[in-house]
């Protein structure tokens, strides 16, 4: 699907994750792991008290959790401890899992993350 077949008319200049999207996110666990806290912190601000009577706030959440479960299925790397990524992605730095990740990654996954 081209630009001009978009939902939302965009330019080619616009949105280089969307474009590149697997060209940025394979093998790289520092970039997935961004979105996966990206999608978190708004699953987190739909799940805060007084915000649960927003419209759509559960279906919401629902669907952050699909999409969380889609990514880490894709790209698991961002799950991996002590991964070492290609030369190309990271510069060959250990990967290490946020702390902060694992207990909604456990929820969320419903895997355990131990750490």
């Amino acid at each position: 699907m081209g630009p001009e077949d978009a939902l939302v008319i965009v330019s080619k200049a616009q949105w280089p994750e969307a474009r590149s999207f697997e060209r940025v996110y394979t093998d790289n666990p520092e970039r997935q792991s961004r979105f996966v806290q990206a999608m978190c912190g708004y699953r987190a601000t739909l799940t805060r008290p007084g915000w649960e009577h927003k419209p759509d706030a559960a279906e919401t959440v629902e669907a952050i959790d699909v999409v969380i479960r889609s990514f880490v299925h894709n790209f698991p790397e961002c799950l991996e401890e002590n991964y070492v990524p290609s030369s190309e992605a990271a510069m060959g730095e250990t990967y290490h899992l946020d702390d902060r990740l694992r207990p909604i990654l456990r929820d969320v996954i419903e895997v355990d993350l131990n750490g």
